[in-house]
């Protein structure tokens, strides 16, 4: 198969609506828009991108006004959480975050809310610190089984923006969402989030700001450090999250590509939100395709390899 140019990070900057981790096995309330952290309608309007391909100039940036978007169901929403003022709502809730991972370190949260980087992981500088709420998962994989604290007020509010902004509706409220806390240099290998989540799925992005890529069988080296640039192959669409965003993921950007982080440049916190699927037909549906796209990837990556080594 043939392999992906090197990639840019493109930072989308249009007004634009898309179309619309290994597998493991009600409505909410009225959102009400919590100032504290969601904001209020005084804010401007939102802005809303697709992905965009990047070219093969290494730190060319550049807008989807110059780069089609080619990814569908990938989508970019601006100023969920706001980042003016002093103390501003980024702020309010990154010291949160940081405060509830001291309580996470010192043992002081239920169940497996807090979860430290496996030993195995931290030798390559992968991974990264997480909390969770409403839903455990450990490498990818839903273990229901396994208790955490419910979601708390203040995720609650970043929910609520959400709502607000338009970047889910009332019926896709998450239950569940999982901090990431990067240091830098800390990566995510290429994957695709579990389908026992609904779709879509949504990422707030805070501290500050970096890229996500996808590809339908990116090839990242096993050992080292953290894969570089000329290192990782087959990446085809690239993304760049600023400070305050949230990336809206669903339809074949959530099932078809897998997508990852690089090695972060600055301390990075994530909020990835979801919704745990009933069972039933469509979370069937979505595993199949879910499960067909990872066996594709697997192709892709094996004859990459195999023509390397050749």
């Amino acid at each position: 198969p043939e392999v992906a140019p090197a990639l840019s990070y493109p930072r989308a900057c249009v007004t634009a609506v898309g179309d619309v981790d290994a597998m493991g096995n009600s409505v909410g309330k009225e959102a009400t828009v919590q100032e504290s952290v969601a904001g209020d309608t005084g804010r401007p309007p939102r802005k809303e991108h697709e992905a965009t391909r990047g070219s093969a100039a290494a730190d060319e940036r550049r807008t989807t006004e110059d780069s089609p978007a080619l990814v569908s169901g990938l989508r970019l929403v601006e100023g969920i959480v706001d980042t003016s003022g002093s103390p501003s709502e980024h702020d309010i809730l990154v010291a949160w975050i940081r405060g509830t991972l001291e309580r996470g370190r010192a043992g002081e949260l239920p169940g497996n809310t807090y979860a430290p980087i496996p030993e195995k992981w931290r030798k390559r500088n992968q991974s990264r610190e997480m909390l969770q709420f409403g839903t455990y998962t450990h490498s990818n994989r839903v273990e229901t089984h396994v208790p955490v604290a419910p979601l708390p007020p203040e995720l609650d509010a970043v929910v609520d923006a959400l709502i607000a902004r338009g970047a889910l509706t009332e019926l896709q409220r998450p239950d569940s969402c999982t901090i990431n806390l990067y240091g830098p240099g800390q990566w995510i290998p290429p994957h695709i989030d579990n389908p026992a989540f609904d779709r879509p799925f949504v990422t707030v992005s805070l501290c500050s700001e970096q890229p996500m890529v996808l590809g339908r069988g990116m090839v990242w080296p096993e050992g080292g450090r953290g894969p570089s640039p000329e290192e990782r192959l087959n990446e085809t669409h690239a993304l760049s999250l600023p400070v305050g965003s949230a990336v809206v993921v669903e339809g074949e950007a959530a099932d078809e590509y897998e997508h990852a982080v690089p090695p972060v440049t600055a301390e990075r916190i994530s909020l990835t939100f979801r919704r745990r699927g009933r069972p039933g037909r469509e979370t069937e549906q979505r595993t199949e395709r879910a499960e067909r796209c990872r066996r594709r990837c697997r192709d892709v990556r094996g004859a990459i390899v195999a023509a390397a080594e050749a």
